[in-house]
């Protein structure tokens, strides 16, 4: 189902925004620190330890770019198959989405509508809406 395979993607997604996210407050933490060490001048052994920490960074960095180059190639590929717009397709026409987010198959509902009330929502308003114009239409002289 294609609302899976999107999850997948959106949740992989998601975690390379959390990654990007410790990538970055790590890059500005070790940055501070050189400046702080290259100011003041003193303790070289403790700059080369932190020029290693950047290089370690800047390889996860390089890392993660490929990874969502990657990810988004592979989201592409998977919108590209005939089978996702398909799927998509179906999707779109019998589910439905409420205002919680919650997903619900409409053509189900309208079933279970059915074998409730023996019409559907809309009928039923109808009707009650056609005897509201009866009773106004008696009521008045």
């Amino acid at each position: 189902m294609p609302l899976i395979a999107t999850q997948v993607i959106l949740r992989l997604g998601d975690e390379l925004l959390k990654d990007r996210a410790a990538l970055v407050k790590k890059h500005k933490i070790t940055e501070a620190l050189i400046k702080q060490q290259t100011e003041k001048g003193r303790e070289p052994a403790r700059l080369v330890a932190l020029e290693g920490r950047r290089a370690g960074l800047l390889r996860w960095e390089a890392t993660f770019n490929e990874e969502v180059r990657a990810l988004r190639h592979e989201e592409q590929w998977l919108h590209a198959q005939p089978a996702f717009r398909q799927a998509s397709e179906h999707v779109r026409k019998t589910w439905r989405q409420d205002s919680s987010g919650e997903w619900f198959n409409a053509q189900e509902i309208e079933e279970d509508q059915q074998q409730l009330f023996g019409q559907s929502l809309e009928d039923m308003l109808a009707e009650m809406k056609a005897e509201d114009e009866e009773s106004k239409a008696a009521k008045s002289p």
